[in-house]
């Protein structure tokens, strides 16, 4: 296959760096350890990616609004082949927003934009307990101050506004955005509700996303052995649910990629021990059971 440049690439040659290129008689490495050029669209995700596309995404019940582009919207949970499922039917499609960053916005600033937008989603779905704002490479570049915004939606919306600074170009891949949707979902929402009840018996399944409904297999292993699921991290997971996680006596770690640095603040802060599992085919997950 002859070597095919796109129109993008040829005034950014770095580019072409992240992508894997097939030519005759020669094959090219993607430079995965370096950073993403803003723009541009990786073999591996950027750090948006990671933080809505992974982690903040499964939220059921908040208004995922992206600042930036509307190209970055794209990656929601509610598409492609890994699509995260939710007893809340759809609700990628009814509360996944974009900014819809222009050239004018970026020249003289988003803030207002973002307000704005914030206030519209809120007005259309009143029943959503929160609202997750996610910062694009764009939002980086020209400084757009969302924390006071969100602050100040918060206020007069009445629910949770919660920014994710998951800037693409932060870092060399998704990981980053895992990190930071860890932190900002420790730091703002774990701790902020105590359940009616609590057991003996409760744990979270920490790093299931709930891709093809396997969380609703999980489940009920989990139960027959007598333990209560107080929260899944994020699968199918509420606002709330995260709220009073810090309550539950174990953490069951499954993804142990995405997801150890919540495990580690839980522990250090709530005293919550982790287990790190695989719930991956019979073997494994009879093992970890």
């Amino acid at each position: 296959m002859p070597l095919t440049l796109l129109e993008c690439d040829i005034p950014i040659p770095e580019r072409e760096k992240h992508t894997y290129i097939k030519k005759s008689g020669e094959t090219i490495v993607p430079r995965c350890n370096v950073q993403t050029t803003p723009g541009d669209l990786t073999e591996r995700g950027c750090t948006y990616a990671g933080c809505m596309g992974v982690v903040g995404g499964p939220v059921k019940d908040v208004i995922h609004l992206i600042h930036g582009p509307i190209g970055c919207a794209f990656y929601t949970w509610g598409g492609g082949r890994r699509q995260n499922l939710s007893d809340n039917t759809e609700f990628h499609r009814k509360y996944c927003f974009s900014t819809s960053m222009q050239e004018s916005n970026v020249i003289f600033g988003g803030e207002k934009k973002l307000h704005d937008a914030i206030l519209e989603a809120y007005e259309r779905f009143p029943d959503v307990n929160g609202v997750f704002v996610y910062a694009t490479c764009v939002i980086g570049l020209i400084g757009d101050d969302i924390n006071t915004v969100c602050k100040t939606a918060a206020e007069e919306i009445g629910v949770p506004v919660i920014p994710f600074s998951c800037e693409g170009f932060r870092g060399v891949s998704q990981s980053l955005g895992h990190h930071i949707a860890n932190d900002v979902i420790f730091e703002k929402i774990v701790g902020t509700k105590e359940p009616d009840e609590v057991t003996q018996y409760d744990i979270n399944i920490i790093g299931d996303y709930n891709i093809q409904g396997d969380l609703w297999i999980i489940e009920p292993l989990f139960e027959a052995m007598g333990l209560r699921i107080l929260c899944t991290f994020t699968g199918n997971a509420s606002i709330d649910d995260l709220a009073m996680a810090h309550r539950a006596k174990l953490n069951v770690m499954h993804c142990q990629r995405s997801t150890p640095y919540i495990c580690e603040l839980m522990e250090e802060k709530y005293g919550v021990p982790y287990m790190p599992v695989s719930l991956f085919g019979i073997t494994q997950t009879s093992k970890a059971l």
